[in-house]
């Protein structure tokens, strides 16, 4: 009997604690970028979340899924609303906005009263002038760290010429500013930190 009982106990601690385990661990991804850019947006949380579940070392583990939610505006309300939807989903995680202060502020606020972590995609522009709670967490690279990826790129190819496109008003005094160091050789090309992106 006590032979039988014990492969019995140890099936049993075993099912209860796959049923326990999570099947699928699940983050929101709030989207406010009404140019194209919202589509690339979709498509990188797409891959990166097909790569994370197919990781060899994932076989057998929870997966990730991304419940992808759009702001239509930069508005307190509606994000309060949104969130209102996300967190009884049980998300893990909020990824999110990019071009929102005041929706990044309020979600940043209610993720850190239910201690759900918060991750900021913002330029560091619009981070700097707001509270960060301990949730909140920047995914999004400085300034230096664009201008240190595009120099070792063109560093690799050896390549001194470079274009940089951008789709803000904003971008066009860095732009003459950058051309204007260039032509008085302030920029050599080798890991000069470019004024903007």
């Amino acid at each position: 009997m006590l032979r039988v009982s014990v492969p019995l106990l140890l099936l049993f601690v075993w099912l209860l604690t796959a049923a326990c385990s999570p099947h699928a661990l699940r983050i929101a991804a709030i989207l406010d970028d009404p140019m194209e850019c919202s589509r690339g947006e979709r498509l990188s949380i797409t891959l990166a979340k097909n790569r994370i579940n197919r990781a060899p070392e994932r076989l057998g583990k929870a997966k990730v899924e991304v419940d992808i939610f759009e702001l239509l505006r930069d508005s307190e309300y509606e994000t309060a609303e949104t969130m209102c939807q996300i967190l009884p989903k049980g998300v893990v995680a909020v990824l999110g906005p990019s071009a929102s202060p005041a929706s990044s502020s309020i979600i940043s606020n209610i993720c850190g009263e239910k201690e759900v972590p918060h991750f900021k995609v913002a330029p560091e522009e619009f981070i700097k002038f707001q509270l960060q709670r301990f949730t909140t967490l920047n995914l999004h690279p400085s300034n230096t760290d664009i201008s240190v990826a595009v120099a070792g790129v063109l560093n690799f190819f050896n390549c001194t010429t470079a274009c940089l496109v951008c789709a803000k008003a904003e971008c066009k005094p860095r732009q003459a500013k950058f051309n204007l160091t260039a032509a008085l050789g302030g920029h050599t090309g080798r890991g000069a930190p470019f004024p903007g992106r």
